[in-house]
């Protein structure tokens, strides 16, 4: 976790970023990226506050920042506040819901993982972005791949 603002008992989770790409709300509740949520889950166990929103703290090359909250609580004053559209805020139910899920996907995962299952991503655009493209040897596989279908053609 980058930054955490606590006040009482509640409190906000900022991530800085200074990559180009735009994690959205979509992308949180579907869970393709979970970060801010795992970060929010480590908050309310580890520090005892309640997370009341989630922002990505966006800082340029330029020297220029923004702030982005894509998930936000309604009942609380500071999220309304910090998250630009009231369409990302959630009710208490919800929120509880998204972190009910959250929590469920990752121990999924974790099972997953520890059984050996472990996908490759096939998007090669964002395969070369990924940091864990050394690990999944995604690129390695397909390389040889590229390499042997080369060498079949140039030998025929």
């Amino acid at each position: 976790v980058d930054r955490v603002d606590c006040c009482e008992n509640e409190a906000v989770i900022f991530d800085y970023k200074t990559g180009t790409r735009k994690i959205t709300r979509k992308d949180i509740e579907s869970f393709k990226s979970i970060q801010l949520g795992v970060y929010a889950l480590a908050v309310k166990k580890i520090l005892q506050k309640e997370p009341i929103a989630g922002c990505y703290y966006r800082v340029n090359h330029s020297g220029g920042c923004n702030i982005e909250c894509p998930l936000g609580m309604a009942e609380t004053h500071i999220a309304n506040s910090l998250v630009s559209k009231a369409s990302s805020l959630k009710s208490q139910k919800d929120w509880e819901g998204y972190f009910n899920d959250l929590a469920i996907c990752i121990l999924k995962s974790v099972i997953s993982i520890r059984s050996g299952f472990f996908p490759q991503c096939d998007d090669m655009a964002r395969c070369q972005r990924c940091d864990y493209k050394y690990l999944c040897q995604q690129l390695y596989l397909l390389e040889n791949e590229v390499c042997q279908d080369n060498a079949d053609t140039s030998t025929g």
